[in-house]
């Protein structure tokens, strides 16, 4: 990175936006993501950002990583919870559990994040329907700022896809088809709606229509709060959050249900791998 900043398009230029993400930064120690980020503030300072996105998986937090992670200046924190199934999160190779779960909302709910993400992933092996209705109602009951639901991608080099197509029978659980996933998604985001919250993109809702509830940095793609072009500063971010169309204040017909209905069958480049 520091070669990257000597360069005459990157020197001196503050960074706007910066997110830890693309991956599990939670698999980091405290003291690990202390010397990363210490290191990489010394190439690009990042203490006047407008925001600071983190991924985290719950079964890598600790309260004190979590505060570690808040010291940093996260203000959007998003936790890949996935599903809420015991059975289905260790059949498909995830790093927590349902009591983790709670724990790591309840941590960061205390550590005050300005706004907390929760992924859900439609399709998981095991899934169900009535798995699929349960994650909604459960996360429902949190209450996040903002849902993220993505569609479970099967690349041919994972270990799911190699069962299935050598039929080692490793994995017994059923694995639902497109039209299912999509069904799924749909079905979350009526119920979301349903529960207040205003669909984003095809895959995003955000709970309160006002500029905190929103991915900024989508939003200053687009051109600047006050309508004009932003190109003059500096992102460090992810696909993870450039690939998501952000609809500041309140829904549009671009934003609604229907439209985003619409684009659910188009997204196959931005579904979640295995």
């Amino acid at each position: 990175m520091g070669a990257v900043r000597e360069l005459p398009a990157f020197a001196g230029r503050p960074l706007d936006f910066v997110y830890f993400g693309g991956g599990t930064p939670s698999f980091l120690s405290t003291q690990q993501l202390d010397r990363l980020v210490t290191r990489l503030s010394r190439v690009a300072p990042w203490d006047k950002a407008e925001e600071i996105a983190f991924e985290c998986e719950p079964g890598t937090l600790t309260e004190s990583k979590l505060a570690t992670i808040r010291r940093l200046g996260v203000t959007r924190l998003s936790l890949g919870i996935e599903n809420f199934d015991d059975h289905i999160l260790e059949v498909n190779g995830r790093a927590h559990r349902s009591p983790e779960i709670g724990q790591s909302y309840r941590w960061a709910r205390a550590l005050q994040f300005p706004l907390i993400n929760i992924d859900l992933i439609a399709g998981m092996l095991g899934e169900t329907d009535g798995n699929w209705q349960v994650c909604i109602d459960k996360t429902l009951e949190l209450q996040p700022d903002s849902i993220t639901v993505y569609q479970m991608e099967l690349p041919f080099n994972t270990t799911i896809s190699r069962d299935l197509m050598k039929r080692s029978g490793r994995f017994s659980d059923p694995v639902a088809d497109w039209k299912t996933k999509r069904r799924w998604v749909e079905e979350a985001f009526a119920a979301f709606e349903a529960n207040g919250y205003h669909v984003k993109s095809a895959y995003t809702a955000g709970e309160r229509p006002d500029e905190d509830s929103i991915c900024l940095h989508r939003s200053s793609l687009a051109g600047s709060r006050h309508g004009r072009p932003r190109v003059s500063r500096l992102s460090a971010i992810s696909t993870a959050c450039t690939s998501r169309t952000w609809i500041r204040g309140k829904p549009t017909a671009r934003g609604s249900s229907a439209a985003s209905s619409r684009s659910i069958g188009r997204i196959g480049r931005h579904r979640k791998n295995a």
